[in-house]
């Protein structure tokens, strides 16, 4: 169990820039409400505060992306399908611009 505070220099945070992070974002602004793309935005800097605390690694790309997509059908649910079960599909299926090792990694961050 961690105990005490943190935290984290937001000047310091160096958002993922790579072709699979931006995708991420750009279907991120086509599919989502801003509401909900901050949302995704706190999560994984939430995320990342809690792994630095807790003292667990993380890769910041795919973590990033799993963020950025981890809602994307809450909003346009598929009837009778659990949103978070369809966007975490979504989010792992693979894409041109994702490799086999970033699909089975994105599997991997799967509860």
């Amino acid at each position: 169990m961690c105990e005490g505070s943190a935290a984290l220099d937001l000047d310091a945070l160096r958002w993922p820039d790579s072709k699979l992070a931006r995708d991420a974002i750009a279907e991120a602004h086509d599919t989502l409400t801003p509401h909900i793309v901050e949302h995704s935005v706190r999560t994984w800097v939430f995320g990342k505060l809690l792994a630095q605390v807790a003292g667990i690694p993380v890769d910041d790309e795919l973590t990033f992306v799993a963020c950025m997509l981890h809602d994307t059908h809450l909003e346009h649910p598929t009837p009778g399908r659990c949103f978070a079960v369809v966007g975490g599909e979504h989010a792992e299926r693979p894409r041109s611009s994702r490799s086999e090792e970033h699909t089975s990694e994105l599997q991997s961050l799967r509860h």
